[in-house]
């Protein structure tokens, strides 16, 4: 499992390059899952659907950690707000604030940059037992 401060880093890399994210907390942290643990999640080959085995539940950072990260990040930081309209309403974030937000930053529809990875499959920034 990620520590704390391995955890925020995670999060704001993922609200910064998917802004999809910052909309959902399920969204996040299933991103988080993909991007920094994906040795944990199984592909079926029949269908090509991912799982996560429920024993690999103590290892993943759980959702409530990422929401309260995300919500620091927005609430208190004032970034990476959400992109939709419907969810600053429904989290209460002041409208005006947020249309300023999004006039100084606006999304792009670009792809998000690759990450790098290293011959296992791991982002670079998490330490990988086998290349240690």
């Amino acid at each position: 499992m990620a520590k704390r401060g391995e955890l925020q880093g995670q999060v704001e890399s993922c609200l910064r390059r998917f802004p999809k994210t910052r909309n959902s907390d399920v969204e996040l942290t299933i991103r988080i899952w993909k991007e920094y643990f994906s040795q944990r999640i199984i592909e079926r080959e029949k269908d090509g659907k991912e799982y996560v085995a429920i024993r690999d539940l103590f290892d993943l950072p759980r959702e409530d950690n990422v929401k309260r990260i995300r919500a620091k990040f927005q609430n208190d930081f004032g970034r990476y707000l959400p992109t939709s309209l419907e969810v600053v309403k429904q989290r209460r974030i002041n409208e005006g604030e947020w249309r300023e937000y999004m006039r100084k930053f606006p999304i792009e529809d670009t792809p998000p940059q690759e990450i790098k990875k290293c011959p296992h499959g791991l982002p670079l920034q998490v330490n990988c037992p086998n290349c240690v």
